[in-house]
């Protein structure tokens, strides 16, 4: 699975670390200086050993992400959000032998992170795309991130095929591969109604922090 580490500053500014670029010294470093973050890519929760959770970077496991380094090396700062766009990444265990729930977001906001954007199962890729950019672009208007996930999240579930469609048309696509391109307007073709109207596609996105 691809996967992207966006770093961003104020004014929506910043820059993309993708592939090889996106290495785990790379974000380490990247995070000390930038407001925000936003991963997009594969997750994994450990229920048996939660420090061994992590963000996908390399098909190596030793150069992924896991909470353990994020406990140990990460430090942010000056960092306003960190956005989790992958499967499973706000799950903890509840039946953990310890006072606090150790997961993701717990990882990040002890580096110094205000707030954290994550997902509480499996989520579909599309769905979390319109999701997510509505979500910044209420952001803007509204400079609160619980409203602005809130108002994301409704209106993603009102949303039809056809007005969706009209807002990947203002996505810029050209970093995409054409593997990715391909299968993103196979899937807008097959919207139909309102495509993302039950829970499962908007509900598993939570923001813990403020």
């Amino acid at each position: 699975m691809r996967k992207r580490f966006k770093t961003y500053q104020q004014e929506s500014t910043g820059f993309i670390l993708s592939g090889d670029q996106a290495s785990k010294l790379a974000i380490l470093e990247a995070a000390r200086c930038n407001e925000g973050f936003h991963f997009s890519g594969h997750a994994e929760y450990n229920f048996e050993n939660p420090l061994d959770s992590y963000l996908m970077l390399s098909e190596n496991s030793d150069d992924n992400l896991t909470l353990s380094t994020i406990f140990a090396d990460m430090f942010m700062p000056q960092a306003d959000l960190v956005t989790l766009s992958a499967c499973c990444t706000g799950v903890v265990d509840a039946f953990q032998p310890t006072e606090a729930y150790l997961g993701l977001p717990t990882g990040f906001l002890l580096a110094g992170a205000k707030a954290v954007v994550s997902s509480l199962w499996k989520v579909n890729s599309i769905a979390t795309a319109f999701l997510l950019d509505e979500f910044y672009r209420q952001l803007e208007e509204t400079y609160n991130k619980a409203v602005a996930l809130q108002n994301a999240q409704n209106w993603l579930r009102h949303c039809t095929a056809d007005k969706l469609r009209e807002r990947a048309n203002t996505w810029d696509l050209s970093k995409l591969e054409s593997k990715e391109l391909f299968r993103l307007k196979q899937a807008l073709k097959r919207l139909e109604g309102i495509p993302f109207e039950n829970p499962y596609y908007w509900a598993a996105f939570i923001l813990t922090g403020c």
